[in-house]
């Protein structure tokens, strides 16, 4: 292993090495060739514009290894002025507005289907109830979380880890997670604070209170759930 990576670093310095030389080349023999008119009248290969262009693809070549760990990690950080936010806010905040729509839409809709339900009118597009519950996970899924994470002792605690795991939001709001789970707030901070390390508890920057699985928890729950995904 270590001497595939030893290898595909001595070809990136190789190619990088290359192209600086090429381009090192071009650079000298225009300069030998025209010096007047280069000088003078300047050079596209010398401009300002061209060579910052040509620092950063040669920093991307030599260090995309760590670039790309940062952004996956999301510890990089964008600053203008006095004011930062990083990647892993930036991805907070959209799962939290994503949330916020989903907890409105999904009020609206147990709204109109409350509407129907009082003046008799049946529909079939709209499900009876929009809080599924424990009793609405099917059994071979609870167990299913509780035999793969040992720290799930419960059906409750499964069906939280459940609905955290199968949400397209890497956060879920705590309004949204009442409402699928059928646990009030109360009995679900409960749950969540006794295993601290695998399902984190934050707030977003309006205020809500939101949830998700630990990186490592939701990477072994996807595998679990692969055929959902």
């Amino acid at each position: 292993m270590n001497g595939n990576k030893d290898t595909a670093s001595l070809i990136t310095v190789l190619v990088v090495g290359f192209i600086g030389g090429l381009l090192a080349s071009l650079l000298i023999f225009g300069l030998n060739k025209f010096p007047d008119d280069i000088l003078a009248n300047g050079h596209p290969l010398i401009s300002a514009p061209f060579l910052a262009f040509l620092g950063v693809i040669i920093v991307i070549i030599l260090f995309h290894a760590p670039i790309q760990t940062l952004l996956s990690k999301g510890q990089l950080t964008i600053k203008w002025g006095d004011k930062e936010i990083s990647i892993a806010e930036i991805e907070q905040n959209i799962d939290e507005q994503f949330n916020q729509f989903e907890a409105k839409l999904s009020d609206l809709s147990a709204e109109i289907q409350q509407i129907k339900s009082q003046y008799g009118i049946e529909s079939e597009d709209l499900p009876v109830s929009l809080g599924t519950g424990v009793d609405h996970v099917a059994d071979t899924s609870i167990n299913r979380i509780k035999t793969a994470f040992e720290w799930v002792r419960s059906d409750e605690l499964a069906v939280i880890v459940y609905y955290l795991g199968t949400s397209k939001y890497k956060w879920r709001n705590q309004s949204t997670l009442i409402q699928r789970s059928g646990l009030n707030a109360d009995r679900i901070d409960e749950l969540i604070r006794s295993v601290p390390e695998c399902i984190i508890r934050s707030r977003g920057k309006s205020g809500n209170i939101i949830y998700r699985l630990s990186d490592q928890a939701r990477g072994h729950f996807l595998q679990l759930f692969a055929e959902i995904q």
